[in-house]
């Protein structure tokens, strides 16, 4: 765990240091996947949130950010939170393969349940 943190935070650096380089958008997306791998399920929501809202034209990156956005949410047990993330990407781009999993991670019995609640 202490390496993917540490791997976080350089990805998450160069992010901060450069946020306006061609690969910003997927050095934070990066930064989240570590922190996934690191259990730090919050660290990378924050991560992955900042993808989608701060790079809206860095479309491929930002699937795959939505994707990994709900799935640390699952692993959080926010489930509300992981079904709105995949019912967003499957809206927003609904062609990728990012929205194809999404579609499969909706029909998990915890999302199911998330979604009587929304």
């Amino acid at each position: 765990a202490k390496n993917y943190t540490a791997s976080a935070q350089i990805f998450g650096k160069f992010q901060a240091n450069h946020p306006h380089h061609r690969l910003a958008a997927k050095s934070l997306a990066l930064a989240g996947l570590s922190f996934i791998k690191a259990e730090n399920y919050a660290q990378a929501m924050r991560c992955f949130d900042m993808v989608t809202t701060d790079y809206p034209d860095e479309k491929a990156v930002r699937a795959e950010a939505m994707y990994w956005l709900g799935d640390a949410s699952v692993s959080a047990k926010n489930y509300s939170r992981a079904y709105r993330s995949f019912k967003q990407l499957t809206w927003d781009y609904p062609d990728s393969k990012w929205a194809k999993m999404a579609r499969g991670r909706l029909t998990e019995n915890v999302l199911l349940n998330a979604e009587e609640r929304e």
